[in-house]
């Protein structure tokens, strides 16, 4: 099956299951970080949107154990900064429709939640088409 059937297929069972709330566990998610030394002081996160699993919790969670969360804006050329992020803070919505912040302070992440649609048995990421470089930790 090509790349962009398989995408397909599964946004389309993603999407018919976009009702469930499912959890990611954030007190498991920091433990590992904290287990593994993993540095999180600053976090990169993302808004979600077409039925994507929720990341919120966990960057809430993190934000509450001291963590800088950020979200990125896309730039020209599809270029990323992340900017600071809380609750309080708006967002508004980009020319891709996705939330992004309308203000806030530039951060570099030291971690990054990244977005995708599903990955393989070799832990390759399929994604909704842009180019991504990315560390799996």
């Amino acid at each position: 099956m090509s790349k962009f059937k398989l995408r397909s297929k599964i946004l389309n069972l993603r999407k018919k299951n976009s009702y469930k709330k499912y959890s990611l566990y954030p007190y498991r998610i920091y433990r590992f970080l904290k287990k593994n030394k993993i540095n999180f002081k600053n976090v990169g996160g993302y808004y979600p949107c077409n039925h994507e699993i929720d990341d919120l919790d966990v960057l809430n969670f993190l934000r509450n154990k001291k963590a800088n969360i950020s979200l990125p804006i896309i730039r020209e050329n599809n270029q990323m900064d992340f900017f600071e992020w809380t609750n309080k803070n708006p967002l508004k919505i980009n020319k891709y429709g996705i939330a992004e912040p309308a203000l806030g302070k530039k951060i570099y992440p030291d971690l990054i939640f990244v977005p995708l649609v599903a990955y393989d048995d070799d832990l390759n990421r399929l994604r909704y088409g842009g180019r991504v470089f990315m560390i799996v930790i």
